[in-house]
């Protein structure tokens, strides 16, 4: 159920984008006297926010993020993305702490939380030569989990709220395909400085549950996603950058605190793959 908490309530997945966390709560350990800030010693990895991927011209990609949090608390957030086989439905998991961070980091940001929610102030880092696919930063005022020490529970969703969100899914076999349109699907921006925005969502956008292993998969080549990624790159570089959505879905809503990249980044990406 922790999976469809975050389907429900990610914003990138219903704008068809990656979720990458880019600032974290201090890490405390709450075991023996009290809680205690914890000293990671080298990376722990962050359970993904979304375990979504994006398939575009026959491979698949998905981000996973880091933090390596010293004593005094001050921490160093890594995000990588990484590429899957394309053919089965299988993510970087957390089954066995998976401790992969091998690869080229895209995203690095130095802060002692609480940091500003943004991809471009001081201790933050972009290689966009190790960025193959397009994300969303996500910032959270509390801890989804740490390799290890992963909360398996939904956090603030209650039962009628799960029942309405999965019933609209539709069932086929082992999955619920969910559809993401203006009829479904609700989503309000509000940048730092106030002002609003009602995203218009254009078509239709399918988000495909797999139950067996409580996995999202979006189709990030059709027509549709390059039309909202569009949209999407347009707002970000009109004043909403940054912000808080609130998202309502299933009759449910909720507020989460997003950073974006420049448009153009959306922009290049849809160029490099032909749209």
């Amino acid at each position: 159920m922790k999976k469809l908490f975050y389907l429900a309530f990610c914003l990138t997945v219903v704008l068809s984008l990656g979720c990458a966390t880019i600032t974290y709560p201090t890490i405390t350990d709450n075991d023996g006297n009290g809680v205690v800030v914890a000293n990671t010693n080298g990376k722990a990895h962050l359970v993904e926010t979304a375990q979504t991927s994006q398939l575009v011209g026959g491979r698949r990609w998905e981000f996973i993020s880091f933090v390596d949090q010293a004593a005094g608390g001050s921490q160093k957030l890594t995000a990588y993305n990484l590429e899957l086989a394309a053919s089965t439905s299988n993510f970087h998991s957390d089954t066995y702490c998976n401790p992969d961070w091998t690869g080229c980091a895209w995203f690095t940001n130095d802060y002692v939380p609480p940091a500003p929610c943004s991809f471009y102030t001081a201790g933050t880092h972009i290689n966009f030569q190790c960025l193959q696919a397009s994300p969303l930063g996500i910032c959270f005022s509390s801890r989804p989990g740490e390799c290890g020490r992963a909360i398996r529970s939904v956090r603030n969703l209650g039962a009628s709220e799960i029942t309405s969100i999965l019933n609209m899914g539709v069932e086929q076999g082992p999955n619920l395909t969910f559809s993401i349109n203006s009829g479904s699907t609700n989503l309000v921006l509000q940048n730092g400085v106030g002002s609003i925005t009602n995203f218009k969502f254009i078509g239709n956008t399918e988000a495909v549950w797999n139950l067996n292993k409580g996995l999202v998969t979006l189709n990030a080549g059709t027509p549709n996603w390059a039309s909202q990624m569009r949209q999407a790159a347009n707002l970000f570089d009109g004043g909403f950058k940054e912000g808080t959505a609130q998202l309502t879905f299933g009759g449910v809503t909720r507020n989460i605190n997003y950073a974006a990249l420049k448009g153009d980044v959306y922009r290049q990406t849809l160029l490099r793959t032909g749209r």
